[in-house]
């Protein structure tokens, strides 16, 4: 299984990396449960000859990396949206004010 591979586990190590383990959607800690996240399945066919299992472009381009609550909304299997949390920032300047 693709997923199971060498290959993936070096892309999902990099797209981790690249995100400095935070999430590329709303900017949280991912690192207890970062999960790489296709966020297109460019090339998609069921033909097992293709270069990456499923047809697959794994280039980092179409990668990302996602908390598992964003993971979890994008996939519609949540209805809770973190990017619609404030950030740290925001929260720092709000108690600032008080």
């Amino acid at each position: 299984m693709f997923l199971c591979s060498p290959e993936w586990a070096a892309k999902r190590a990099f797209v981790k990396r690249r995100a400095v383990n935070h999430c590329e959607r709303c900017g949280y800690l991912a690192e207890r449960c970062g999960n790489v996240h296709h966020k297109t399945y460019v090339g998609h066919t069921d033909n097992p000859d293709t270069p990456w299992p499923h047809g697959w472009d794994c280039d980092p381009i179409y990668l990302q990396l996602l908390c598992c609550d964003c993971h979890e909304f994008i996939h519609g299997k949540s209805t809770f949206d973190p990017k619609q949390l404030p950030s740290w920032s925001e929260l720092e300047a709000r108690v600032k004010k008080l």
